[in-house]
């Protein structure tokens, strides 16, 4: 009878070990998306997409092929510290105007920029997602065409 106990003992704590790991490894759920229902993707939605896509074009162009081809916007929470630092509260209440303090609102996607000018960007459609990095001043998010101040650099797609 005690080993039997005993065997059930590690097969419950093998299930649970399992559980837990499982739940550590799983993608963290951003923030706020504008739909919780996630459709799939078409089979080569990607190279459709890719196609599309020139480096040196506008970011404020690129976004709206990718959202109109029905991508979300993947929020970093640390987006904030990533991009004015980690005393962010303290910097943005002294300095409210700055762009930098309302980017992230304004560009949901963003998830940092390095001090040299590159942005880094999230989105998702499904199971895929996209990474974009951006290169310029990044309060011309916006601008389209040849306007912009705020270029692609590079993407890539990822499942």
């Amino acid at each position: 009878m005690s080993q039997m106990f005993y065997r059930y003992s590690i097969a419950v704590l093998a299930l649970g070990t399992v559980v837990v790991v499982a739940a550590c490894l799983r993608p963290s759920v951003p923030r706020h998306e504008a739909t919780t229902e996630e459709t799939p993707a078409p089979p080569n939605s990607a190279v459709v997409a890719d196609a599309r896509l020139k480096k040196g074009m506008a970011y404020a162009d690129l976004r709206e092929i990718v959202v109109a081809g029905g991508w979300k916007p993947l929020i970093d929470p640390t987006c904030e510290a990533n991009v004015v630092g980690t005393d962010y509260r303290t910097t943005c209440k002294n300095a409210p105007e700055s762009v930098a303090c309302h980017i992230c609102d304004d560009l949901p996607e963003l998830s940092s920029c390095s001090g040299d000018a590159y942005c880094g960007m999230h989105f998702s459609r499904g199971p895929e997602r996209l990474h974009v990095v951006a290169y310029g001043d990044f309060s011309d998010w916006n601008a389209k065409g040849d306007k912009s101040q705020f270029s692609v650099s590079e993407w890539s797609f990822a499942k």
